[in-house]
């Protein structure tokens, strides 16, 4: 659209045509190339504006005015300006790459009815104005102009689905018969006049209503009562304003004419008065994290304040506040807390808190989610959304009373403020619904004050991948506009695509579902109306099926730390850091002997394999996700509690989908996706392999695929629960095989499981790392000895004169302390590190061991190690996770071949507690086994042959008949003591 976009460069602007005039006034009023997707809903025409856009700039104003007037009355002729431009557009259609061919005659009416010339200041009707300005007609044959209106609209709407460049208008609500029906676009187009924009600017700034939100009530106070100071024109509008408050929605009186140029003046007052705007935009923003609100300001650049800098925040965003204000002293609490505290806060900080100090004066500080599924502070009930809020004591009496009035519910929790409460799971739709204007102190509280947002789309839920959607079944975004009786995708190509009520139960609108995803891939324009009246417009675009998994890693610069084996935590400065396995074959894992395999089977769990999508597209193209965004994920694809999210993704993290990383200077969790990579280790004279990392679909059935071709042997693996899903796993004859498997599925270089014994220290030996204690971090929660679990109020939080301690901060990660008789033990930052270490030092085995080559923990928290168990991972029949996901009483287990490897990973923690392993061997289980199917006389077995198989950890791996056969009794007595004696 290079050549739509260009104004015209041949002659100058006393030689123009219409079509030239056309073309300068079409680029300089609806196309802007610094800020693409604007909306208009105000067209000033004026000899200013007119020389602008000619480029004549060495002429006087009314110069180019008479230069653009008369090209128009030369194209129109004998006619009438209606029937001219009527007839023009019969050549012209509204999918058309040109501009419309009566756009002057249109501009021309804005012109006329907002023209503050010397010529038209005594002339107050628009027909007369319109004979003055034409030298000439009565009636003009304005009625065929309305038409002509919504098809520039229209077309301009066609124009920026293609190059966002290009504005779109917005037509302003006016009637369908009577008075305005025929030329109420150019008046209210035009409406208010500069002097009445100077006016109203004037009255909100006097009234302290500038750069807010402004409220409904008072700012039709305000306007009644100066209203003698308008103009005729702005005195019309605003009476049908004040008519429209008793009948129409709040969606349709925040699109009228009055409403759109009052909030438009009203946040933008500043700018008029030439007031300076600050550099660094800052916002408050709230953290829901286990049962409390975190407070902190973010920023959208870097700066550094008196005595506060910021710092990247950890999570990916599209907002632009990306940055967080952190002090330069770490004995001083974060910016929020210190207003709670009424502490002294640093000159030049109060600037950015303004908003928030009224909030806080007047009891009610509130909160409303985003898309980033963030809660950013809000002065005003927004046009929809989630909401939370920090409220005051002198006002949450009343609060609840209006709630319980309205019937509306929301969950209130005590605050870590002295005088303040946690109000959770209410909506902008239902506070809207409560009338606070009577009701007392409430009255008074800005916030809650009506006002008439512009409506928004938002897309909620979906499968994000950076600033795009996957175009896949069940992972496209739910629409969200309140008001709307329609919502249509305007697609590339020119079509409309109606979207449909949600069947979620939980509003909004929903793609169909026949839609064809191919179709979606690309940006298109959803736009949504209310009685075929455009209410909001924003762009989306979808991308088809991930199929990479390069996933985005954290950087490698030292901020990032995570859960280790031979320390409690490590900085994450390689790929392998904490990885069970090598390159190296020489110090690989052997096993003597698995459980007997059974042979692959595809399996296909549909919410698993969603699952799996969702967060490949996500990790492919950002780099990780916040703790919060994963549970929600995981929460919303297998319907499961929140008490079990947790668990699931501790069972993810460790079956190697996931790394959990910890960034040193913020106290946020992120999870990265794990590149897909094929481990291997020796078993008898074969190697089995297993896949591991976050592997989408299409690498899985890439696997199953290729297994068979290539001469491989497919291994069914399992896994504990439902939302986890079960390795890939495969056996070999020969290492090349694996190593063209690797090829195949263009993996990185074929890797070798290490032995336990290389991948963790001992719980005693790591604890014998010392630094120096964190200072100033308050307690947030301490072990309870009795429930054995983390509590605000634990009835036991002594066991021995021994107390574990969880401490947070927002400038930092937690970290856990172990206290005995007040004086410090040990601290760490690994939550699994410090609940294992407690627990030794009370005595309290951390793990049990249930079954055959089974270990299950003592208590939630209380994991192996994340190298251990991503060496369970991989050689273990069933994946490390728990039990039942969504059961009451799950349990957490690890599974091993056997006895044998289970020992050696409890070993590795506990060397002194395990004591020499003793195992029967391969023939002794081939004996017991036989005798079940050996014919001839038997005898119950010796109690001798019993006892002496205790002695024996996996013992029970060997069923132990009841009778023996009088043939075998001999060799078993015989192997028995070969195997006493190859043990010792």
């Amino acid at each position: 659209m290079s050549t739509l976009l260009s104004k015209p460069s041949d002659g100058l602007p006393e030689s123009w045509d219409l079509a030239r005039w056309n073309q300068a006034l079409f680029v300089h009023f609806f196309v802007q190339l610094q800020t693409p997707s604007r909306y208009l809903n105000r067209l000033y025409i004026t000899g200013d504006e007119l020389r602008s856009a000619s480029g004549a700039t060495t002429r006087s104003q009314q110069e180019v005015r008479n230069l653009f007037i008369n090209a128009l009355r030369e194209a129109i002729g004998s006619r009438s300006l209606g029937h001219d431009a009527a007839t023009r557009a019969q050549y012209w259609e509204v999918d058309a790459e040109e501009v419309p061919p009566f756009l002057s005659h249109l501009l021309l009416t804005c012109m006329v009815a907002n023209d503050l010339a010397d010529e038209l200041k005594s002339i107050g009707d628009f027909r007369k104005r319109l004979t003055k300005i034409l030298n000439g007609g009565v009636h003009h044959g304005l009625h065929l102009l309305r038409p002509l209106w919504e098809q520039l609209s229209s077309w301009l709407v066609n124009c920026n689905s293609r190059d966002p460049r290009v504005a779109q208008l917005i037509l302003p609500l006016i009637p369908d018969s009577g008075y305005h029906s025929i030329i109420g676009y150019p008046l209210r187009l035009s409406v208010p006049s500069r002097r009445d924009q100077h006016l109203l600017a004037d009255l909100l700034v006097k009234n302290k209503l500038a750069g807010i939100e402004p409220p409904v009530q008072e700012v039709v106070a305000l306007v009644q009562n100066k209203s003698g100071k308008f103009s005729l024109a702005f005195r019309q509008v605003f009476r049908e304003f004040v008519d429209a408050l008793k009948k129409l929605s709040r969606t349709a009186l925040s699109q009228t004419t009055f409403w759109l140029a009052v909030r438009e003046i009203a946040l933008a007052t500043s700018a008029i008065e030439g007031a300076a705007q600050p550099a660094l935009k800052t916002r408050l923003e709230m953290e829901d994290d286990d049962g409390h609100f975190w407070l902190y300001v973010t920023c959208d650049s870097m700066a550094k304040l008196n005595g506060y800098h910021s710092v990247p925040l950890a999570a990916l965003r599209t907002s632009p506040y990306r940055y967080a204000l952190h002090s330069d002293n770490d004995k001083v609490t974060n910016l929020p807390d210190r207003l709670f505290l009424n502490e002294a806060r640093p000159t030049g900080i109060d600037a950015f808190l303004k908003p928030v100090k009224v909030a806080l004066a007047e009891g009610l500080i509130l909160f409303v989610e985003d898309e980033d599924n963030v809660y950013a502070f809000t002065p005003n009930i927004p046009f929809s959304g989630r909401l939370c809020a920090v409220v005051g004591d002198k006002v949450a009496a009343q609060l609840k009373t209006a709630f319980s009035v309205s019937q509306l519910q929301a969950e209130i929790t005590k605050s870590r403020y002295t005088g303040w409460s946690e109000w959770r799971e209410f909506t902008a739709e239902d506070l809207r619904e409560v009338d606070f204007s009577r009701t007392g102190l409430l009255s008074k509280v800005s916030s809650l004050k009506s006002t008439l947002p512009v409506p928004q789309i938002y897309l909620r839920a979906g499968v994000r991948a950076g600033d795009s959607y996957v175009s896949l079944a069940g992972s496209l975004p739910r629409v969200d506009v309140p008001d709307a009786d329609r919502v249509a995708l305007l697609l590339q190509d020119g079509s409309t695509l109606d979207l449909e009520p949600s069947r979620s139960g939980m509003g909004g609108w929903d793609f169909p579902g026949d839609v064809d995803h191919l179709q979606l891939v690309g940006q298109h324009r959803l736009l949504a109306y209310l009685s075929s009246i455009q209410i909001a417009e924003r762009v989306v675009s979808f991308v088809q099926d991930v199929f990479e998994t390069r996933y985005k890693r954290p950087s490698t610069d030292g901020r990032w730390f995570l859960e280790s084996g031979k320390e409690d935590v490590t900085v994450y400065e390689n790929e392998d850091v904490v990885a069970p396995w090598r390159s190296d074959k020489q110090e690989a894992f052997t096993i003597a002997q698995e459980t007997p395999t059974l042979p692959a089977r595809t399996t296909d769990n549909q919410p698993l394999n969603a699952a799996i999508t969702r967060l490949a597209a996500l990790l492919v193209s950002q780099r990780g996700i916040s703790e919060g965004v994963l549970a929600a994920l995981l929460k919303d694809s297998f319907n499961i509690p929140w008490f079990a999210v947790w668990q699931t993704i501790r069972a993810w993290v460790e079956n190697g989908l996931l790394d959990c990383m910890v960034d040193l200077r913020w106290r946020a969790r992120l999870y990265f996706g794990c590149h897909p990579t094929l481990v291997a280790y020796q078993n008898k004279n074969a190697f089995t392999a297993v896949l591991t990392g976050l592997v989408p679909p299409y690498l899985l059935q890439r696997f199953n695929e290729l297994v068979p071709s290539l001469g491989l042997q497919g291994i069914q693996r399992f896994s504990a629960s439902p939302e986890l899903p079960a390795l890939p796993c495969c056996r070999a004859r020969s290492v090349d095989q694996l190593v063209r498997l690797t090829h195949e599925l263009e993996l990185p270089a074929l890797n070798w499981l290490r032995k336990p014994d290389q991948l963790s220290n001992s719980v005693a030996h790591v604890m014998r790392s010392q630094s120096p204690e964190p200072r100033n971090w308050p307690t947030y929660k301490q072990w309870d000895w009795q429930r054995l679990a983390f509590m605000e109020n634990p009835a036991n939080p002594d066991s021995g004169k021994l107390s574990l301690q969880w401490r947070r901060r927002d400038d930092g990660p937690d970290c856990y302390t172990i206290y005995r008789d007040g004086a410090l033990v040990w601290w760490t930052r690994s939550r699994t590190w410090g609940i294992l270490a407690a627990l030794t030092l009370a005595g309290i085995p951390a793990f049990r061991r249930t079954a055959l080559g089974e270990i299950s923990l003592a208590t939630d928290g209380a994991y192996l190690p994340l190298p251990l168990a991503r060496f369970a991972a991989v050689i273990s029949p069933i994946g490390p996770g728990p039990k039942h996901a969504v059961g009451v009483g799950g349990t957490y287990q690890y599974i091993f071949p056997n006895n044998l490897v289970a020992d050696e990973i409890l070993n590795a923690l506990y060397p002194v507690l395990i004591g020499p392993t003793r195992r029967v061997s391969l023939r002794m289980e081939r004996l017991l086994a036989a005798c079940n199917l050996t014919p001839g006389p038997s005898i119950p077995v010796p109690v001798a042959l019993r006892d002496e198989l205790k002695q024996f950890h996996d013992s029970q791996e060997a069923v132990v008949p009841r009778r023996v056969p009088l043939s075998l009794l001999s060799q078993l007595y015989a192997e028995l003591r070969a195997s006493t004696r190859r043990t010792h």
